[in-house]
């Protein structure tokens, strides 16, 4: 399990955002767009080898590369093939989301389930995602991930498509507050459709509403939250899990009183600091057990 964290996090060029994760204490990095204003996409080989290096120099590794939405991705299969390539180069995942339901932008509009003709439509943009990707490089590890308004956006109806689809190089990054978001709470009920195919996990606090614990209300840091991180952890250390667990900061989502007054120049970079001793408690005690 290796303690991550989206550069983005962080402020400055690539390269200052990388030695900020590395001197916070994190072991990888997502990486995502932008860097230095370009997107991910347009980096060479030659220049994320270097990036690669550069990580690497400071004891990180790049866990994962960040995309788009599913759709957007297979209609532009000329750089699916460029990710996959950049992915044989460090061994990371490629994070990709589900497609956002069309004309959906309440996440209460979103926690039904899809029109069949959309989720077949989904199966498909999946298993040509998955060839194109196979077809440049076997070894890469695709992760489908839930947005609040995706079409597959709980660990319930992500294991359903990855089971229809069977593939061995397609699985799951666990982003539960995103999931909780869109109706499914985080634990222990989703733990079934986990097991065996879950590859990341995207880390944040979240409350549940006061009035419907069962319900989503916010976030916060995850040590002061309502989400059992530690038997979270303990589940997927027992389970075999040795993928990136990723501190992805959602600033706009902390309530007033969950900030601190002044507040931090970079909240993105304080929820990350903020949240890795946490995320470090959980995996020590999961590997005790």
């Amino acid at each position: 399990m290796l303690l991550s964290v989206c550069q983005s996090a962080f402020d400055g060029s690539v390269i200052e955002q990388i030695a900020a994760a590395a001197a916070a204490g994190f072991e990888a990095l997502e990486l995502r767009s932008p860097l230095d204003g370009q997107p991910l996409s347009a980096l060479s080989e030659a220049e994320f080898a270097e990036l690669s290096q550069r990580a690497a120099d400071e004891g990180l590794t790049i866990a994962t590369l960040a995309l788009g939405p599913v759709d957007e991705l297979v209609a532009a299969p000329d750089t699916l093939r460029h990710m996959a390539a950049l992915s044989g180069r460090s061994g990371a995942r490629l994070r990709i989301f589900s497609r956002l339901r069309p004309g959906v932008s309440d996440p209460l509009e979103a926690q039904g389930e899809p029109d069949q003709d959309l989720w077949d439509q989904e199966l498909e943009l999946w298993g040509r995602c998955q060839e194109i990707v196979s077809a440049e490089n076997r070894a890469t590890l695709v992760m489908l991930e839930a947005e609040v308004t995706s079409v597959a956006n709980t660990a319930e109806r992500a294991a359903r498509l990855l089971n229809a689809l069977d593939r061995r190089c397609l699985g799951y990054n666990w982003d539960f507050v995103n999931c909780w978001r869109a109706g499914e709470h985080p634990w222990p009920g989703p733990w079934p459709y986990l097991r065996g195919m879950t590859y990341g996990i995207h880390l944040k606090g979240a409350r549940a509403d006061r009035f419907e614990p069962d319900r989503y209300g916010s976030q916060c840091l995850p040590a002061d939250d309502d989400v059992p991180h530690r038997a979270i952890c303990a589940a997927l250390v027992a389970a075999g899990f040795e993928g990136p667990v990723t501190v992805d900061p959602d600033w706009s989502q902390f309530l007033p009183a969950d900030r601190p007054d002044p507040a931090p120049a970079t909240p993105s970079a304080w929820i990350a600091a903020e949240s890795l001793p946490f995320m470090a408690a959980c995996r020590a005690h999961a590997w005790a057990r």
